[in-house]
């Protein structure tokens, strides 16, 4: 089917309904899945998703409607619907559409190799990576070994010109392996993910996922104190997702974020670079447009400590009188356009992380957090448990348990001292990226015994 002329013909039929300005978002999704355990299949499902999202602007008054009918009887009903929806709507001036702006379609994000790869070569290799996950004894049982791929076309046709489309692939394996010293047992996880399959790497990712379960084994209770922290990549990147939602204009436009009004101020330590950037080389959400055709950009939100920009979308960006950053992103066909980081990282440094490490007395190294219900985005107040590792003498020693940090997110930023080279992105729910390196907090407070 002709997505571009299918678009181009419900605009048309709008128009002639009654709409001012009309959009169309078409996606098709292609996702397979693949479970093992001790070498066998658990289960195989392919799931196929194709559908269009309609939205209509009458007096800058919305109507939202969707389906996966392409029927032409069945489109024209709900066009009548949508446009009955805006036209009971109150007018908010932020509905307007974007302009067209050019995209850079050169992005290498598309693996035409991906569907012709048998899928008992697939299996194969997930197997291949479980068993060499059990190379230590002390390596009792896989709770998760899964294999995922999504092959994905977007199309979005509006009345303003735009009429863009690209294509995206991605893949990625996960183990989370558990360990047991007889007397308790510990998870350990760690995944490999790409735009191209011959780039995933599950022999290293199930082997960091053991040696992680092993680590944390014989773990220890210790004294409630404050003391500098040390975040992996890991800790560091769930860290660096509760910032990127206090860094959404809406958040912030709506009150909802203590990083609200603080533009141009300096709110983190100098050392602290915050970039959201939807056109990063290899990035796992690098795509040419956001969910509105607006083209994806490098955006410099916090630089040396200082709060440079927030990230908008068309309607936030309109509220104010600026340009969207290029974040107007959408989870499916289903949703409109909401505010999304696509690449979203605190930008590494130089030293090495064990460098960083060697020259703290008494500290703790934070390997992953455990969000209980414990931040809130609005005051800015921050309390997770923790696993990780005691650091004494600018050693790893040995792993504690039972054990939760506290501080506030504007200490945290302002208290970050030392960010190390060794970034690492990981996926935050089912729509963003967020990176980090390991970085060190100078103070925090460890709530133990």
């Amino acid at each position: 089917m002709d997505y571009y002329a299918l678009g181009e013909n419900l605009i048309k039929q709008a128009r002639k309904k009654g709409a001012h300005e009309a959009e169309i978002f078409i996606s098709e999704k292609l996702k397979n899945t693949i479970k093992v355990h001790h070498e066998e299949v658990e289960s195989v499902k392919s799931s196929r998703e194709k559908g269009l999202g309609i939205r209509i602007f009458i007096d800058k008054k919305l109507g939202f409607g969707y389906s996966s009918d392409f029927s032409d009887p069945h489109l024209s009903s709900l066009l009548d619907k949508i446009i009955n929806l805006a036209q009971e709507i109150d007018s908010d001036p932020g509905n307007i559409l974007p302009e067209n702006l050019p995209s850079d379609n050169n992005f290498d994000i598309f693996d035409n190799e991906l569907s012709q790869i048998p899928l008992e070569e697939k299996i194969n290799k997930l197997k291949e990576a479980e068993k060499l996950g059990y190379n230590d004894k002390r390596i009792i049982n896989t709770e998760f070994a899964l294999y995922d791929e999504v092959e994905e076309s977007n199309f979005l046709i509006n009345s303003r010109g735009i009429c863009k489309s690209y294509r995206a692939t991605e893949a990625g394996m996960v183990f989370i392996m558990i360990a047991s010293d007889g007397s308790v047992s510990e998870t350990g996880m760690d995944f490999t993910l790409n735009r191209f399959y011959k780039k995933l790497d599950p022999y290293t990712a199930v082997s960091n996922a053991s040696r992680e379960a092993i680590m944390l084994l014989g773990g220890r209770k210790i004294k409630s104190q404050k003391l500098t922290a040390v975040f992996s990549p890991n800790a560091g990147s769930e860290f660096v997702s509760i910032i990127a939602s206090a860094l959404s204009a809406e958040a912030c436009q709506k009150g909802r974020s203590f990083l609200k009004n603080c533009s141009g101020k300096q709110i983190a330590n100098s050392k602290v670079n915050i970039i959201d950037d939807g056109t990063l080389k290899g990035g796992l959400l690098t795509v040419p447009m956001d969910g509105e055709g607006v083209p994806t950009q490098r955006n410099i939100l916090i630089q040396n400590g200082i709060l440079k920009k927030y990230l908008y979308n068309t309607y936030t960006a309109n509220k104010e009188g600026i340009s969207s950053t290029g974040n107007g992103f959408r989870s499916s066909y289903k949703s409109t356009p909401a505010i999304i980081p696509s690449n979203f990282y605190l930008e590494q440094g130089n030293i090495k992380e064990h460098e960083m490490i060697k020259k703290i007395d008494k500290g703790i190294y934070i390997k992953h957090t455990m969000n209980v219900g414990g931040i809130n985005p609005i005051t800015g107040e921050y309390s997770v448990g923790i696993n990780g590792i005691w650091i004494e003498n600018g050693e790893l020693t040995y792993p504690v348990r039972e054990v939760t940090i506290a501080s506030t997110l504007p200490d945290m930023l302002n208290n970050i001292i030392e960010v190390a080279d060794n970034i690492l992105f990981i996926p935050v729910g089912y729509t963003s990226i967020c990176g980090s390196p390991g970085f060190q907090i100078s103070e925090i407070t460890l709530g133990g015994i």
